[in-house]
């Protein structure tokens, strides 16, 4: 935990984070969800980056990467196939283009969008796949992606079948917050007794940030803003 925290205090912090917006997609009978919906929806990066990703017992890798929000897999490109970590227990941290993301509860990642010595603030997306027509319902069946899964960097693959919807589906993308603390347990932030909690003794400081600059709890900038003045406490 100590080399863990160690290289997460060193490595440049780079706030950077942006909400994705719903999107309407027509998927026929036999249609692969990969195939079928563009990267720039699927992924948090519009494109597969340079990036690192720092191991636990001290090697690192580097590749093209990038995050499905809709699978929660973090994924990197061998010659012209896409795989998935699948096994993220060995992952202690995923540098893409100086943005950081970190496993979450060993099944998917969270981005990190501020941080210090006394909180860490991080950012997980979840996508949410759902039927939608104007019409009226369509069949939809369940799956989950043709993309291949390795259990480690160079694990044997195990394949996963295709999406198959039939219809208009609606993508959709909730954002989620939470503090990190030092020891890596995540504590959602809903309201201000979330915040308050990890800042004793300055209820009443806080309470009123809050209400004089109307924060909304689910907008990135305003956490970042309400983070930054608890920081100063």
């Amino acid at each position: 935990m100590k080399n863990y925290l160690l290289l997460l205090m060193l490595l440049p912090v780079f706030v950077i984070a942006q909400e994705k917006e719903n999107a309407i997609v027509n998927i026929g009978s036999g249609d692969q969800f990969s195939e079928k919906v563009a990267e720039n929806v699927q992924y948090v990066l519009p494109e597969f980056k340079g990036g690192v990703v720092y191991f636990r017992n001290g090697q690192r890798s580097s590749s093209q990467l990038n995050y499905n929000v809709y699978l929660g897999e973090m994924h990197f490109k061998d010659k012209d196939e896409v795989l998935a970590f699948m096994d993220l227990s060995d992952i202690i941290l995923v540098v893409i283009d100086s943005r950081r993301f970190l496993p979450f509860n060993d099944k998917e990642f969270c981005e990190e969008v501020l941080a210090n010595d006394k909180a860490r603030l991080c950012l997980r997306r979840y996508g949410n796949i759902s039927e939608y027509s104007k019409m009226g319902a369509y069949g939809m069946t369940s799956s989950t992606s043709s993309i291949k899964s390795y259990s480690s960097m160079y694990g044997s693959n195990n394949n996963r079948t295709d999406l198959k919807f039939l219809g208009e589906v609606k993508l959709t993308v909730n954002n989620m917050y939470y503090f990190m603390s030092d020891k890596g347990k995540f504590t959602q932030i809903r309201n201000v007794k979330n915040v308050t909690k990890q800042f004793p003794g300055n209820n009443a400081k806080i309470d009123a940030f809050v209400k004089e600059n109307k924060t909304d709890f689910k907008k990135t900038e305003d956490l970042k803003a309400l983070l930054e003045y608890c920081f100063t406490l």
